[in-house]
């Protein structure tokens, strides 16, 4: 065993409990006698000291809040950084913002952080899976339901998408494909996939679909994988603006018009800099979906009950990738 610089996931895992069950110790939450002895006893081993005692560095303010997000260099997460900085410096806040890469431990860090009053509240994106306990932790999440203590602000994902399909079938299209990414948890955002599963459905058509766990800057190698096995398909629903983009590159290159061949809708409305045609697309409200954020993390220090769901409106906006 470690003699200085234990880790509270350390601790748990030599426990085998969770992350949350030590962090109730070290605040005096209720936990069995049996349990709170034994991790007790691991922490005096290793001689491990609560930084500070966590429970009054909460009680005192520093000013910052935490923004954790997958990769900060997805259009999506760096305009929600853009807007929820503006709206923490008009509460005479500051921000910190931390690109996880994708890893849970980088995660569990922030929570730390937050857990010790290093940082005031969390405002967080994840696809990971996390028992830490939230308990009086002032957080809010964006595009998932992690759990029932943490309120979340999302868009009208499923209704969204679903008739965004509707315009496309409308439009006489009947092969029509559904193209993006997947997470290994379920979020909001796999009610996109959903929509397109129902509507594919309802309306008695052949599914086109390529969803893998792809990694960021794979959408172009996902796209031509697509395009191969679906070279018939009419129009796409993508996931995010980033496979609409790599969509209109792919059309070019097989010689596809753009909408007469193909016609696409991506979601996300974030990308217009990026490309000289205008992309169809379910524009997300960032700014509101920013505030509401803000809003909610600042209640909490508050002590103001919240709405656990809250849901943002979007915006279909017609460019020239549509009939």
């Amino acid at each position: 065993m470690k003699s200085k610089g234990i880790t509270i996931k350390e601790i748990a895992e030599i426990a085998n409990v969770g992350t949350g069950t030590v962090s109730r110790v070290i605040n005096g939450g209720v936990v069995s006698e049996e349990t709170r002895r034994k991790i007790e006893e691991i922490m005096a081993e290793n001689n491990y000291v609560p930084n500070s005692s966590a429970a009054a560095l909460r009680k005192k303010k520093v000013g910052i809040v935490a923004l954790l997000v997958p990769m900060i260099s997805v259009p999506f997460f760096s305009k929600t950084a853009y807007y929820v900085e503006s709206f923490l410096a008009d509460r005479h806040y500051k921000m910190m913002v931390i690109s996880s890469q994708n890893e849970k431990e980088k995660e569990l860090d922030v929570f730390s952080m937050l857990q010790r009053g290093q940082v005031d509240g969390l405002i967080f994106l994840t696809s990971h899976e996390h028992d830490f306990d939230f308990t009086d932790i002032p957080a809010v999440t964006i595009d998932r339901h992690l759990t029932e203590k943490i309120p979340y602000v999302t868009s009208s994902n499923y209704q969204s998408t679903f008739q965004a399909l509707e315009k496309l079938y409308a439009s006489g299209a009947r092969k029509i494909g559904f193209l993006g990414g997947c997470t290994t948890i379920e979020t909001e955002v796999t009610k996109r996939y959903d929509a397109y599963m129902d509507f594919i459905k309802q309306y008695n058509l052949d599914p086109r679909v390529h969803r893998d766990l792809f990694e960021h800057g794979e959408e172009e190698l996902a796209t031509n994988d697509f395009m191969e096995m679906y070279p018939d398909v009419d129009a796409v629903f993508a996931s995010s603006d980033i496979f609409g983009i790599c969509l209109l590159k792919e059309a070019a290159k097989r010689g596809k018009t753009v909408p007469t061949d193909l016609q696409i809708i991506s979601y996300d409305g974030v990308v217009d800099e990026m490309t000289e045609r205008t992309l169809t697309t379910i524009k997300q409200d960032v700014k509101t979906m920013s505030k509401k954020a803000v809003d909610l993390l600042f209640a909490q220090f508050s002590n103001v009950d919240v709405l656990i769901e809250n849901i943002i409106p979007t915006q279909l906006r017609k460019g020239d990738t549509t009939l």
